[in-house]
């Protein structure tokens, strides 16, 4: 997307797929961190109906709310912008690996807890499962 692009989506109050992808990043934090939309939106002084419109990218976030939010999660701000070529173009591949559900991301955090020669079985495992053919690396 070119700026100018950017900026007519903006004059014309529509959001962007840069407005999506942070929202997402947003829904990513906050679910990581066991959060609630209401106790985020508690954190940030807005209700939680427009947590959720900027987690769906149909409401914008502010750059002062953003900065609260990666205080809030103790993230910097390129966790939630991502790399901006990538994610104007629907190129970002960090975009489509992102956990998505509470049981992804209790899932990650299982996988995360094991030791190593656990986590190699368990993608074996998991790959078997979905009849994936095991990575060579």
């Amino acid at each position: 997307m070119t700026i100018r692009e950017l900026e007519s989506a903006r004059s014309n109050r529509k959001t962007t797929d840069v407005d999506r992808f942070v929202g997402a990043r947003v829904k990513a934090a906050r679910m990581n961190q066991g959060w609630s939309q209401t106790a985020l939106a508690e954190r940030l002084g807005v209700s939680f109906q427009q947590v959720q419109k900027y987690e769906k990218g149909s409401n914008r976030i502010s750059a002062a709310a953003m900065v609260t939010i990666a205080g809030l999660f103790e993230l910097p701000l390129s966790y939630f912008l991502g790399e901006q070529e990538a994610v104007a173009n629907g190129k970002d591949p960090e975009a489509k690996a992102m956990p998505a559900s509470r049981l992804e991301f209790r899932l990650l955090s299982a996988f995360r807890n094991c030791p190593p020669s656990l986590q190699a079985r368990f993608i074996a495992l998991m790959e078997a499962a979905a009849g994936l053919q095991p990575d060579d690396q």
